[in-house]
């Protein structure tokens, strides 16, 4: 796990630290002073470093770069002329769940709640023996073809391999027949779509 690094004077901390029998002693001070300007130095570089590699900060060729790594190349070529990169991040940690995900139904869904993100409404998966799930994604506005898509090959990269996935989506509430809160019989229930 790594730690957050915070900008820091080390210049201050240094005098601050200094013992009482040397506060007054120029040369002693000049020589923390000429210390600690090196090490601010190195301080910034590390804040640097950290900034550069957070996806919220990378834009344009970082992006494509990290995608490149992660198995999810930019669709449709490099920005702009391909997805944005505020659609791309949402993507790429997708990718990144999708690849550390040992098949769970935790790891499933979060796969879905980082590809889909504030458009998910609910997202249920169910186990249906001998080896398979159902999951079905209630989201508050229609997913567009490419999103739909992008879901299923998700899902099924995610998955545990010989493990069969069938995945509805839709925007909510879905029709069939049941008590839960998602679903919608005759007249208020709207057809759900396979990813």
């Amino acid at each position: 796990m790594t730690q957050d690094l915070t900008a820091q004077d080390v210049d201050a901390l240094a005098l601050a630290a200094l013992p009482s029998q040397h506060e007054d002693a120029a040369t002693f001070r000049a020589l923390v002073d000429a210390l600690a300007d090196r090490l601010q130095t190195v301080d910034d570089a590390l804040i640097e470093i950290q900034t550069q590699r957070d996806i919220a900060e990378m834009d344009g060729a970082q992006l494509d770069q990290l995608g490149r790594w992660l198995g999810e190349p930019r669709p449709g070529g490099a920005y702009p002329d391909g997805v944005s990169d505020a659609l791309y991040r949402e993507r790429l940690r997708a990718a990144g769940l999708r690849n550390a995900s040992r098949g769970t139904h935790d790891d499933i869904q979060s796969v879905v709640g980082a590809l889909i993100g504030a458009n998910l409404s609910l997202s249920l998966l169910t186990d249906t023996p001998p080896a398979a799930f159902r999951l079905e994604i209630v989201v508050s506005s229609a997913l567009s073809s490419a999103q739909a898509t992008a879901l299923g090959l998700f899902v099924r990269a995610a998955k545990a391999a010989g493990v069969g996935a069938t995945i509805l989506h839709g925007e909510g509430p879905l029709f069939g027949y049941g008590s839960a809160s998602y679903i919608g019989g005759y007249g208020s229930g709207k057809w759900a779509s396979v990813a």
